[in-house]
C-alpha cells in the first residue's frame, strides 16, 4: 500500500471512531442521535443522518432521517414517533 493510501485509510478510521453513531459502537457504547430544537436544512450533509426532536410537554419526540429523492432534493421524513 502506498503511504498516500495508507494515509487516507488511517484518516478515514479516525472519522469513523469519532463518529457518534457508528464511533460509539465500535467502543462497544450505544449509538446517540443527533438532537436539535428544530430541524436543520435539509442538504447532502446530512443525507442519511438521523435527528431527533425532543417533545414538549404534551407532544410526542420525533425521530427525522434526511433523504435525497429521485428529483435529486434533500427533505427530512418522520422515522418515528413516541
Amino acid at each position: 500500500m502506498e503511504a498516500q493510501d495508507e494515509a487516507r485509510v488511517l484518516r478515514d478510521l479516525e472519522q469513523i471512531r469519532r463518529d457518534r453513531m457508528v464511533g460509539a459502537a465500535i467502543r462497544g457504547g450505544m449509538p446517540r442521535l443527533i438532537l436539535r430544537s428544530a430541524l436543520p436544512t435539509a442538504s447532502k450533509d446530512y443525507e442519511f443522518c438521523f435527528v431527533g426532536i425532543p417533545g414538549a410537554a404534551g407532544a410526542a419526540s420525533v425521530v427525522y432521517v434526511c433523504l435525497k429523492s429521485a428529483a435529486d432534493t434533500y427533505s427530512w421524513k418522520s422515522w418515528a414517533a413516541g
